[in-house]
Formats: C-alpha cells, sequence, structure tokens
C-alpha cells in the first residue's frame, strides 16, 4: 500500500492498495498532474504504479516483466511530465540495465538502455543531465555513478570511486549529486557543473548507513535518515555546505 499523510493533523488520511503482495518501495511525485508513481520491485513481476492524488485511487499498473532484479528509485522529470524508473537489471543479464520512461497515465514510453551501471537511484541534475546511483551488488560492475543525457540516452560522464548508491538526491541551490551509499557506507557529494567527485563523508563508526537521502532546493541542506540497525542514532542527520 502507500499512505497519504496531512502533515497539519499528521493524520492517515488516505490508504491506496497497488495490488501488489510486497512493499512497495521509493516513490516521486508529478505535481502538475498531482500523480504519485511507485515501484513495487519485490514483488515476483516487478511493477510500477500510479496513485492519483486528487482521487486517492490507483490510475494504473505496468508489469517489467523482463526485469529480474527489481524496480528501483523514480524521478519525475519536470521538462517532460514523464516518470524515470531505474532498471537494476533485464533478463538475468547483470551487464544489461535501463531506465523506464512512463507517462503520469501509466503507459511505457520507451527503455533507456544503460552501460557499466546496475542503477539504483536516478535524480536530474542541470540541463538535461541525469545521474544513476549504481550499485555494484555482487554483479562485478565498476563502482561509479553514471551521469546520462535524457533525451539523447547518451552517457555524459562517469565518475569512478564512488558507488554503492540506493536513493541519490540533487540540490539545485548547491548544483550538487548526494548518494545514500549504504554499500560503500558513505555518502557522495558530486558537483554537477564539473561531474565531479568532491567529498566522501564516512557513515561508519556509529552513525549508521543510509540508504535514503533526500536534499532542498530551497535552503541547500541535506537530510540523511540513520539506520539503527546498523548503528545510527535512528534520527535525521542535517547536513548543510560547508562555508
Amino acid at each position: 500500500t502507500m499512505k497519504e499523510i496531512d502533515l497539519k493533523t499528521m493524520k492517515i488520511v488516505a490508504t491506496i492498495s497497488t495490488g501488489g503482495k510486497a512493499r512497495s518501495d521509493e516513490n516521486a511525485y508529478d505535481p502538475r498532474d498531482h500523480v504519485v508513481a511507485g515501484g513495487n520491485g519485490d514483488d515476483d513481476t516487478p511493477f510500477a504504479s500510479f496513485i492519483s492524488t486528487t482521487s486517492h485511487k490507483l490510475i494504473a499498473t505496468y508489469a517489467i516483466k523482463n526485469a529480474t532484479d527489481g524496480l528501483e528509485q523514480p524521478w519525475w522529470n519536470r521538462a517532460d511530465g514523464n516518470f524515470y524508473f531505474s532498471v537494476p537489471e533485464l533478463d538475468k543479464d547483470p551487464a544489461k540495465n535501463a531506465v523506464a520512461v512512463f507517462t503520469p497515465q501509466g503507459k511505457l514510453v520507451k527503455m533507456i538502455p544503460i552501460q557499466g551501471c546496475h542503477p539504483n537511484g536516478i535524480i536530474g541534475g542541470p540541463g538535461d543531465n541525469v545521474m544513476l546511483g549504481c550499485s555494484v551488488n555482487g554483479k562485478k560492475l565498476p563502482a561509479q555513478f553514471v551521469i546520462i543525457n535524457w533525451k539523447t540516452g547518451k552517457t555524459v560522464a562517469t565518475i569512478p570511486g564512488a558507488g554503492g548508491a540506493d536513493e541519490i538526491a540533487y540540490s539545485s541551490k548547491n548544483h550538487q549529486y548526494y548518494s545514500g551509499s549504504a554499500g560503500m557506507q558513505a555518502v557522495f557529494v558530486i558537483d554537477a557543473d564539473t561531474n565531479k567527485l568532491v567529498q566522501k563523508i564516512d557513515m561508519t563508526g556509529g552513525m549508521g548507513r543510509t540508504h535514503s537521502i533526500s536534499a532542498s532546493d530551497v535552503t541547500g541542506k541535506v537530510f540523511v535518515p540513520e539506520n539503527t540497525d546498523a548503528g545510527g542514532c535512528g534520527c535525521m542527520s542535517v547536513w548543510a555546505p560547508a562555508k
């Protein structure tokens, strides 16, 4: 299910079933069409679901039958109005990866082939750039991030020495990408103008591994949930650029 919460009353106001048997994982919001898209990546056949925040009803689902390692983070592209989902693996081939593009109504537009990346996280950056958070995930792929052009599907840059990511985020205020790299127990900071690694924040030593991450376009602050199971505080740490 997905649950909608009223932030004023802090109460659940709607519970919507996706029709899946396993959890509904990451999601993204389209404020133009008032649609939330989420992925049921743990179901036997992974599928994307599309829910109206106006009617609180399921609009559509789309099963990706040849997605053999789940379905990961979606991102809503303001430029074309579509949702972009990371597809880590196709046809049981660790080297065959993609980004699936959907309309807000749940229609598959295209599959963008990805090279050298087992994509988990995805987020839009400056211009037509999109960064993919690649997870090594035992697939013998290099620890790196890949930046593509969403219009052409071509690789713009690769960022070596950083990877193991689940979710990733971008702040237009800071012109930086941020990764929740649980696989490498770190948060990586990438300069979105030069596509270069500028900082690695060690998340070991009692800080907890991070999967989720978010960044503000208004304040430039970065929000990192710290998992108690991995030694974290069971809280949300808030980071800001060094002055």
